[in-house]
């Protein structure tokens, strides 16, 4: 009975300091659920960024409001500032699927953390990186770290349009899936856009080693000499880290949004790329992302739990010798 109490007290201890590796005990067990956060994860102050979510629930636990948060604290919501929020009812937004966009365009240089928060039945969950907050239902890890970078200028950047509006796709995937990555570009009659491309480098000081992931010439569908949307994918082969950025071809020459100062900008366009990281291939069928407890702690546990059962088989069931003891030592007292 002593080991089983023993082992009993190391199960419980085991489960105790792991639980917050596996998630944070005021976590929700019920939607609503954060499906997903997507925005750029690196900006240049002054510049405007869009960041998005999706959200659902289940009838029992309608939406009432989605609001997306920005902040400098990784530990706690308190100094929080609203970026922007959505009331169920309004379009795009009910009470069991919502979603909704807003922008951000900071002033200080530094690194913020994009989360969301959802308002239902008179309580709220949110997506903070905090374990000591309250997470929605399956939505930890539902935030972007955003580093800012102080205003950055090249002498050789433009100073007449065309200009990149917007660069829009995920910043992060996985070996062997297929991203789609799109693009917004304008420009004036005086500097007619010809062709704008798409290009991934793993190369953050220069576009030399580039390679083109599609392009769109004016006059194609959606793309003027003035105004020109594009879309293209890119299915990565090997893990690390890539840079989407856009350039433009015009009147004889180009531009682009390569992060490096020592590139030519197009107009008024500086920090519109993406970063975008890619981890090896996962295949293993005993995975548990949406848990993540990992198979060192399956193995402990269940380990554990056959042990004990072979102690408490041991109390309860005596061994065969010791049935064949119990039946001499009875034979000997009836004689």
């Amino acid at each position: 009975m002593n080991k089983l109490i023993i082992l009993g007290f190391f199960l419980i201890t085991i489960l105790f300091f792991s639980s917050d590796m596996l998630f944070a005990s005021d976590d929700y067990t019920e939607p609503p659920t954060v499906n997903s956060i997507t925005g750029p994860t690196s900006g240049v102050v002054g510049n405007t960024y869009t960041f998005s979510t999706t959200t659902s629930s289940i009838e029992s636990f309608p939406i009432d409001t989605v609001i997306i948060y920005q902040t400098t604290n990784p530990n706690t919501t308190f100094d929080s500032k609203m970026l922007g929020y959505i009331h169920a009812g309004e379009p795009g937004c009910s009470t069991t699927s919502c979603s909704y966009s807003t922008t951000f365009t900071p002033t200080t240089s530094g690194t913020y953390y994009i989360y969301v928060a959802v308002n239902f039945v008179g309580t709220s969950c949110n997506t903070h990186l905090s374990t000591s907050e309250a997470n929605c239902f399956d939505s930890r890890g539902k935030y972007i770290t955003f580093v800012v970078s102080a205003e950055e200028t090249s002498e050789d950047d433009y100073t007449e349009p065309p200009t990149v509006n917007s660069i829009t796709g995920p910043t992060s995937g996985v070996v062997g899936n297929t991203y789609t990555f799109s693009t917004t570009t304008s420009s004036i009659e005086s500097f007619p856009i010809d062709t704008v491309i798409i290009y991934q480098t793993t190369n953050p000081n220069t576009t030399f080693d580039s390679k083109m992931l599609g392009y769109i010439h004016a006059g194609e569908p959606g793309c003027s000499t003035t105004s020109c949307s594009y879309s293209t994918t890119f299915t990565p082969t090997t893990s690390g880290t890539y840079y989407i950025y856009v350039a433009v071809n015009f009147v004889g020459t180009s531009c682009n949004t390569h992060l490096s100062t020592s590139e030519a900008n197009c107009f008024d366009s500086r920090g519109k790329y993406i970063t975008f990281v890619v981890s090896a291939e996962e295949t293993s069928e005993t995975e548990l992302p949406d848990t993540g407890i990992s198979n060192i702690y399956i193995s402990i546990i269940g380990g554990l739990f056959i042990l004990m059962g072979f102690v408490i088989g041991r109390d309860i069931h005596p061994t065969r010798r010791e049935i064949i003891f119990k039946n001499f030592e009875d034979k000997f007292k009836n004689r």
